[in-house]
């Protein structure tokens, strides 16, 4: 194997190591809209779900309710001021220190946008960032939907996969190299 083709077989191998490990990096989900006033009983599908609501008294950058923290507030520009309407929330992040969420619910307007994580993370998530209330309203209330518990242990494949991965393309490298000594 010529020196190109030995360092497109590593870029090759690494691409396949950054592909295998790269779900993990992204915790963001689409929302779906949900009509009405939803809350965790009704969308949560069978689990058992610790409800934590933040309401128009709690809605501030920064603020905490039993260990999660809405914060990173995007505000609605006045049109006449041109400043921000601080009463009008349109974007948010959030984390949590010890509940494990698998749902949000954004409520603005006549519907919320509900974030579901658990189908794809069923554990939950500790955070997630750039949620948004339905179409052109403010966030009215945010409701978090999840359990407390200790921090899930991942299964054996999800540590294994990439390090058997990443082993495997050393192996091939110095094995590569030492036929072309």
């Amino acid at each position: 194997m010529n020196k190109k083709n030995y360092w497109l077989a590593v870029g090759a191998l690494l691409i396949l190591a950054v592909v295998a490990v790269a779900p993990g990096w992204a915790a963001e989900v689409d929302p779906e809209w949900v009509a009405g006033n939803p809350d965790c009983a009704d969308v949560c599908e069978g689990y058992w779900c610790k409800e934590v609501k933040f309401e128009e008294d709690d809605l501030y950058d920064g603020s905490i309710l039993e260990k999660i923290t809405i914060y990173n507030f995007t505000y609605k520009i006045d049109d006449e001021t041109g400043e921000p309407d601080l009463d009008e929330i349109i974007q948010f992040d959030w984390k949590s220190e010890d509940i494990y969420v698998t749902c949000v619910i954004v409520k603005g307007g006549s519907g919320a946008n509900l974030y579901s994580y658990y189908l794809e993370y069923p554990e939950g998530l500790l955070e997630d960032t750039v949620l948004l209330p339905p179409d052109i309203y403010a966030v009215s209330h945010i409701t978090f939907c999840g359990y407390k518990g200790d921090v899930p242990v991942p299964e054996f494949p999800t540590l294994a996969l990439p390090a058997g991965l990443l082993v495997g393309m050393l192996g091939l490298v110095f094995a590569v190299r030492k036929k072309n000594e």
